[in-house]
């Protein structure tokens, strides 16, 4: 770790030289107090949605090595470390939901504290990565990346994606005598990718920084097989996994790129909240003026990253950014939360060399626009973040309302929402907790989705929220 943060030695700087530790940290701390501040009302929330499906997963025991998520010839989409990261965290930390929701808080901190001397390492000042950083972290597309237990792993990839990248740049500008920095690369990109595939902006970043730069560096090839040959597995993985996002992959050149510009719209300027409700379900509409202020702040963001392509570092982030989403556009077509943090966090961090270029950070304007910008997502990520409460209420009123409708776990029913928040195809796994008594797991109900027909010989059940927020249950034969 010593040698990460580190000034580089004189000779082989290539940019502005590190500050003090000590300021450093400092400065972070009151970075994570306003993340903590803003992203507060998610710590109150249960477990929900596909929490449940993992949870079942782990009690029936799908998690252990050798398991059906391991079958090489008929395996599923989840990875071997982000089954193995289930396994583990709900061995150590059981059915807390605070204790998982805590973990992955200072999960998403750890993960932009790597952000940010990755980021002076590239050349960004000292206040304008840590404005970068801090507004990364309150960015209000990406909170199901860590505010919710089973997305999680989408963060902890990204995680190990930056400390790969930030372990290479460290050792090829021989800021450590280290030189298991250049073995720490390898092994964080493969765990990384083995996590979730917003791990590949380390092998990407990987790559741009061997290939931009005007000198040719020693271990280049081997230091690029060692960034391909990973993510070559991961593709891999991916093709061959019996799961649907195969079956919807989109390849079409127009129609991924389509898919790209969405996904940057939804990550920075605007999301409906019918394309919020197909992650969670939203918390209280957040006021217009806010919501026209945060698309501000994002075509800022946009902008300035824009003006970074005058840099090297400028383009290498950007560019990555942009590529993160290729696996996204092309296998999963929905617009999610979860899928677009690594953009928000390369393409953030980017516009802070484009603002560095622009102004002085002293400069009294750039300075209130900042704190402006830091206010407005901050706002609406705390008002959203409360979507996770919002999810554990609406599931569990839903159980409740099946149950005092007389249905039996052996009933086979087809359940249509009606003036409900909740997704319906995630809706079922509120059955699955393994504290529920056999009464209440209700495991075989299937939830269709709006405009989906009842299936022939089953009975229908139309569960309709109340104005009281509780569930009347009708089931007609």
């Amino acid at each position: 770790m010593q040698g990460l943060l580190a000034d580089p030695p004189e000779l082989l700087v290539e940019e502005p030289t590190e500050p003090s530790r000590k300021s450093s940290w400092l400065a972070f701390a009151a970075a994570a107090l306003i993340l903590v501040v803003a992203m507060f009302p998610m710590l109150q929330a249960g477990f929900w949605a596909w929490d449940w499906y993992w949870i079942d997963e782990h009690t029936q025991g799908n998690t252990a090595w050798g398991g059906p998520f391991y079958d090489i010839a008929r395996h599923a989409n989840p990875l071997p470390v982000e089954v193995q990261w289930y396994r583990v965290t709900l061995a150590v930390l059981g059915l807390n939901p605070l204790a998982h929701h805590v973990l992955t808080l200072a999960g998403l901190v750890g993960t932009l504290a790597v952000l940010y001397f990755l980021l002076r390492r590239l050349g960004g000042g000292k206040a304008v990565s840590l404005w970068a950083v801090t507004l990364a972290g309150l960015a209000p597309a990406s909170l199901t990346s860590w505010t919710w237990f089973a997305a999680s792993p989408h963060m902890w990839a990204a995680l190990l994606g930056l400390g790969a990248a930030l372990a290479h740049v460290a050792w090829r500008q021989g800021g450590s005598v280290n030189r298991l920095l250049a073995v720490a690369a390898p092994v964080l990109t493969v765990l990384g990718l083995g996590m979730k595939n917003d791990a590949m902006i380390g092998p990407l970043l990987i790559l741009a920084w061997e290939w931009s730069g005007s000198q040719r560096r020693p271990f280049r090839t081997a230091v690029t097989a060692g960034a391909v040959l990973p993510m070559a597995a991961f593709v891999w993985w991916q093709s061959t996994a019996i799961d649907p996002h195969r079956d919807q992959a989109q390849t079409g050149l127009w129609q991924v790129l389509a898919k790209t510009v969405e996904l940057l719209r939804f990550a920075f300027i605007s999301r409906s909240e019918a394309e919020l409700k197909a992650e969670f379900p939203p918390a209280a509409a957040a006021p217009a003026v806010l919501v026209i202020a945060g698309g501000l702040v994002g075509v800022v963001v946009l902008a300035l990253a824009v003006v970074s392509l005058w840099t090297r570092h400028g383009r290498i982030l950007v560019a990555v950014g942009i590529a993160s989403l290729g696996p996204v556009a092309v296998l999963e077509p929905a617009l999610l939360s979860r899928y677009v943090l690594p953009p928000v966090l390369l393409i953030t961090a980017a516009a802070a060399l484009g603002f560095a270029k622009l102004a002085s950070a002293r400069t009294l304007p750039w300075a209130v626009g900042a704190l402006a910008s830091l206010a407005v997502w901050g706002t609406l990520s705390h008002v959203a973040s409360a979507g996770g409460v919002v999810a554990t209420r609406e599931e569990t009123a839903l159980l409740q309302g099946l149950s005092a409708a007389g249905i039996a776990p052996a009933d086979q029913l087809a359940v249509s929402l009606a003036g409900s928040p909740l997704e319906p195809t995630t809706a079922g796994y509120r059955q699955f907790d393994p504290t529920l008594p056999p009464h209440l797991r209700l495991r075989k109900l299937r939830f269709l989705v709006p405009g989906e027909p009842v299936p022939a010989g089953m009975p229908l059940a139309t569960a309709t929220r109340r104005a009281d927020g509780k569930y009347t249950v009708v089931i007609r034969q």
